[in-house]
């Protein structure tokens, strides 16, 4: 009986430090998530009309944190928690921001994000003050070439879902403000309603494709690039499908700097003869498929600033719905070369081929470095040239070429190609 008791303690003491410990997991859990999705507005009654960048279809806003006297430009990016890079923190120093968690040891090098969240005491973006912002803190060494558009990081949907943010593409400026009667012509928006992300309030819309497909979808301003889904049911779906509408693509990731890797995958190129969000629908709209097993996951690919810059755009997180108003009319995209270039540090990369090119043994394959394009050299090209391709701001290819002349290095050796649209 003695030896029974005393197990009888040991085991109800064991449950009892078992439910302890589980329960500062869930409150340390708690107490992390709050502080990383955390960004007090200190403002009230304001309504300010801020200019923003538009470079290559990034957003950019310029914002201060507290430590520095610089300006300087952040992505506006409603896809993403905010982040700051690593030489900014650098110049702010430790005393104006606050570290919630860090492990360094299990540090990923394959990533440009560290193990580390923080609270970053003041963020100032035009008069709106932001206090105490939760944030992730990455490696300007591992940002790739997004240090050509901005080195310093990102503002982040936990700041944004503060304030109700009209914006205009066309005159390159945001109205932030605490009352929606503020937001130009609300009578004539249509909204659609979202739902945000599990893991931070990110809206998550509904689209539909040829109306009988219906996808869910990130609704990113951080993306500059137009409607990308991954799903390997799709994607199976419309591979084997005989269609001028569908051209199969071999590709690399475009960034690596959440540890994605080189390999080559499959994706298809679909013009979809209708896409529709919200009750605006666009006629041959070019979607890019994925090959990917993302199924379970909350949603299947994002849309990006290539197609919302055809509206007015409102976030209403209070309400957790999206105004748009059409402002142009959304186009086919023009014939291209069948081959998608990428800037790097200092040089030129195949970044995707069309399957045609791939399979008649040309000896392109995505990864393989470029050599010339419509005889410029890019060893004559500059780390700045890299970065002004890279933003747009350095045009290789012009919209009216129609032949590209172009050389690859494939397989050690440098091959000359002439390429039509």
């Amino acid at each position: 009986m003695k030896i029974k008791k005393i197990l009888i303690i040991v085991a109800a003491s064991l449950a009892i430090i078992i439910a302890l410990g589980y329960g500062s997991l869930k409150y340390l859990e708690y107490k992390i998530t709050n502080k990383i999705s955390h960004a007090e507005l200190v403002n009230t009654n304001f309504n300010y009309t801020l200019p923003f960048e538009y470079v290559n279809n990034w957003i950019l806003v310029r914002a201060i944190l507290q430590g520095s006297s610089k300006n300087v430009p952040f992505f506006f990016d409603t896809g993403a928690q905010t982040v700051i890079l690593d030489t900014l923190l650098n110049e702010i120093g430790e005393k104006n921001y606050e570290t919630i968690l860090s492990n360094s040891k299990t540090n990923n090098p394959g990533t440009a994000f560290n193990n580390e969240i923080l609270s970053i005491k003041e963020i100032r973006i035009g008069e709106l003050c932001f206090k105490d912002v939760g944030a992730l803190s990455a490696r300007n060494s591992s940002w790739e070439m997004l240090n050509c558009v901005s080195p310093f990081g990102i503002i982040g949907c936990n700041m944004i879902e503060n304030h109700y943010t009209h914006i205009n593409y066309e005159t390159k400026q945001l109205r932030i403000t605490d009352d929606i009667k503020n937001i130009p012509s609300p009578e004539q928006y249509r909204w659609i309603n979202f739902e945000p992300l599990k893991t931070q309030n990110s809206p998550l819309i509904t689209a539909q494709i040829n109306d009988s497909i219906s996808i869910k979808l990130l609704f990113d301003t951080g993306n500059s690039g137009g409607v990308l889904i991954r799903s390997k049911k799709l994607y199976n779906s419309l591979k084997n499908t005989k269609s001028n509408r569908i051209t199969k693509i071999y590709k690399t990731h475009g960034l690596k700097i959440r540890g994605e890797s080189n390999d080559i995958f499959c994706a298809l190129k679909y013009i979809a003869p209708k896409f529709s969000i919200g009750g605006f629908s666009a006629t041959n709209f070019p979607i890019i498929i994925e090959d990917s097993d993302q199924e379970e996951k909350e949603y299947y690919g994002l849309i990006g600033n290539k197609y919302l810059e055809h509206f007015l755009v409102t976030l209403d997180f209070k309400e957790q719905r999206i105004g748009l108003i059409q402002k142009m009319e959304i186009k086919p995209a023009p014939a291209s070369f069948g081959i998608g270039i990428k800037a790097e540090e200092n040089k030129l990369v195949v970044s995707s081929i069309r399957e045609e090119l791939y399979s008649k043994g040309s000896g392109i394959i995505p990864g393989n470095e470029i050599i010339s394009i419509n005889g410029v050299k890019t060893s004559d090209l500059t780390k700045t040239d890299y970065c002004a391709i890279y933003t747009g701001r350095h045009e290789l290819i012009k919209p009216t070429d129609t032949v590209l002349d172009i050389q690859i290095k494939t397989n050690s050796k440098v091959m000359s190609y002439k390429l039509k649209r």
